[in-house]
């Protein structure tokens, strides 16, 4: 259940920023300064409108537009070569687009090599689909960012109730 909750604050992330401008991240619940989130996160957003488009979701209603979800992201993850066209993983993508395309923090890069192998195993186990789209690049964020939202280091935690309850369920397991 621990890839249902970050998929699920993945796509409440996209939504916060389309309708109110403002993301949850790996660096959310941390107190250093992400520099590089905004041109990281403009990025993605541009990504997704572009598979939106190709999709064709843009004008559908809001029922449609989240049953396309999966799809949109398996598109964004295409692009960005964390996946081939048969829907598996390009290890090599992943460790590139952590690497070099995420805003990673002196911390975060740190913990990145350890993660892309942590998640890499991870993602070894068959991934469900849903309109025929894979859920193995949902699965690959949530692995990715909830081991970057872990390596925070605790004199910079945000200590903010939906800090602290966020970080006790991806801490404890309990949720996976």
């Amino acid at each position: 259940m621990k890839i249902y909750l970050w998929a699920f604050i993945i796509s409440l992330a996209i939504i916060q920023v389309i309708v109110f401008g403002k993301e949850m991240n790996s660096n959310t619940c941390c107190k250093i300064g992400a520099e590089g989130q905004a041109k990281y996160d403009e990025k993605v957003q541009q990504l997704m409108q572009q598979c939106i488009q190709e999709l064709d979701l843009a004008n559908q209603t809001e029922d449609k537009q989240r049953e396309g979800f999966v799809c949109v992201v398996e598109c964004v993850g295409r692009k960005v070569n964390v996946i081939d066209a048969n829907k598996n993983l390009i290890e090599k993508g992943l460790r590139n687009f952590v690497i070099n395309e995420m805003a990673l923090e002196p911390y975060q890069k740190v913990v990145a090599e350890q993660t892309i192998k942590k998640c890499t195993e991870e993602l070894k186990t068959p991934s469900p689909e849903t309109n025929g789209c894979s859920h193995i690049v949902l699965r690959a964020s949530s692995c990715v960012e909830a081991e970057l939202f872990k390596s925070c280091p605790a004199d910079k935690q945000d200590t903010s109730d939906e800090c602290v309850k966020l970080r006790q369920e991806i801490n404890s397991g309990k949720d996976s």
